[in-house]
């Protein structure tokens, strides 16, 4: 488990090993492998079986196995995992903007428009002029700086997990 400088536990920092399963980390699997382990699952079986019996030992435990496969195709399965993860929050992402989209107008033109910018849209207003090297327009409200950040292609919310 994480600790922290004081050298007190954070089991909160290791929040995405609990998806690892509860004997997972006895054979050394940690917060860190979520993402490799993420795209062995998603691999094709016969590619996974094949990475699997290679690594197979005598007398070996599946996960002694799967720590072995991990820990030897790291980079690509990391890298995998991670764009498994990304194309999967996108498609939430893009669900819901059309979801949004098809709303009465009432909802999306509503009141919430007028409303002051949050401090996460005012966050990533300034992240986006910053990256993008222009001026942040004066007087944004919710409903303009959520078009200006939508117009700049930086209102793209996939963190977002239900």
């Amino acid at each position: 488990m994480d600790t922290n400088s004081d050298g007190r536990r954070e089991p909160h920092r290791n929040w995405h090993i609990y998806s690892l399963g509860a004997h997972l980390p006895e054979y050394g699997f940690r917060g860190e492998d979520a993402d490799a382990l993420m795209e062995l699952r998603g691999l094709p079986v016969t590619q996974g079986v094949q990475m699997l019996v290679a690594d197979l030992g005598h007398g070996q435990v599946l996960g002694g196995v799967l720590k072995t496969v991990v820990d030897k195709h790291r980079g690509m399965l990391e890298d995998l995992g991670r764009q498994l993860s990304w194309e999967r929050r996108s498609r939430r992402y893009h669900a819901a903007l059309a979801d949004w989209n098809a709303q009465p107008d009432a909802v999306q033109q509503g009141r919430w428009r007028q409303l002051a910018m949050t401090a996460r849209q005012r966050a990533l207003v300034q992240i986006t002029a910053d990256l993008l090297d222009i001026a942040i327009p004066p007087g944004l409200d919710r409903g303009t700086a959520a078009d200006w950040l939508e117009r700049h292609g930086a209102n793209l919310a996939y963190r977002g997990e239900k």
